[in-house]
This record gives C-alpha cells, sequence and structure tokens, in this order.
C-alpha cells in the first residue's frame, strides 16, 4: 500500500504555509484563502519548514500563536526572521485571547489575524500587509561594491574605466 503524500499546491498557484495544530484554525485560513491561492499545513515545530519554504516559495507565513502552542511559534518565528527576513509572518490566534495576542506581539510578527473575526478581514489585513513590503522593496535602491585588498594594511584602490 502506499504512504499518502503532502499535497503540493498548483504551480503558478499563491502558496501560504501554516504552522498549527488547531483543526478548526486550519480550516478557518484555508477557507479565507481558497480564492488566492493554497494553505500548506505545518507542524508548529516542523523542523521541514527550511525545505518548504525553498520548494513553495510561499508568500506568507502564518504562525499559530494560541496559548497551547505560543512556545513553538515564538520560536519558529524567530527561526523565520532569522533564516528567511523577506518573507512576510502573520500570527494567527483568538483575541478573546490575550496571552496569544500578547506573546505574537512580543515575537515581532508582521500583523496579527483573529480567527474569530470574518474571513475577509484576514485577506484585507494579508493584502495590506504585501502591499507595504511591496512598496518598501521598490523604493530601496543602490548597489553594495566590495572592496578587498590583498595585503593588509596597505589599502585597496577602486579602479573604473573610462566611459566612452
Amino acid at each position: 500500500m502506499n504512504a499518502p503524500r503532502d499535497s503540493i499546491p498548483e504551480t503558478g498557484a499563491e502558496t501560504y504555509l501554516f504552522a498549527s495544530s488547531n483543526g478548526s484554525h486550519i480550516t478557518w485560513l484555508t477557507d479565507a484563502l481558497s480564492r488566492f491561492g493554497s494553505v500548506v499545513v505545518l507542524a508548529p515545530d516542523t523542523k521541514s519548514v527550511d525545505e518548504r519554504i525553498s520548494l513553495l516559495g510561499p508568500v506568507a507565513v502564518f504562525i499559530d500563536f494560541s496559548s497551547d502552542q505560543s512556545t513553538a511559534a515564538s520560536q519558529l518565528h524567530q527561526r523565520l526572521k532569522r533564516d528567511w527576513p523577506a518573507l512576510s509572518v502573520l500570527a494567527t490566534g483568538v483575541s478573546a485571547e490575550p496571552a496569544a495576542m500578547l506573546a505574537a506581539l512580543r515575537a515581532g510578527v508582521d500583523d496579527f489575524i483573529d480567527v474569530a473575526a470574518s474571513p475577509a478581514d484576514a485577506v484585507n489585513t494579508l493584502r495590506a500587509l504585501l502591499e507595504r513590503r511591496n512598496s518598501l522593496q521598490s523604493g530601496t535602491r543602490g548597489c553594495t561594491l566590495t572592496l578587498l585588498g590583498a595585503r593588509a594594511g596597505l589599502g585597496v584602490t577602486h579602479w573604473r574605466p573610462a566611459s566612452r
């Protein structure tokens, strides 16, 4: 008998990763984003998150900061910000649980989505975050030039050919 495989989203569709073990939160977010792309679910303490990000190239990562998952969620967020700083990371939880919202804010997530709110709020929050990120990245200009010297203490000369 063949072992079941993880579902891989269609090529060209936007992909979102969701680190959660809460079935109702997974269903809510999957339903909320179903028109905009595919949600791939990961365990909150997953060790294969780097592999999934490399393979799927997600638009954003959602982390469930529910009270029973907040410690693993904070650790995962720190790892994502260290290894994938350009990736948008959003927290999910219930605003009626102030400890979850506080843990997410202290971790430094990009935004918070209340799974007790309407799905339209999740879509609006995600779109606004992605627009902010795109405007910041498009406004960044410049280049980096590294100058290396062959001998310590002698300095470096940068030579540029004359333009014609």
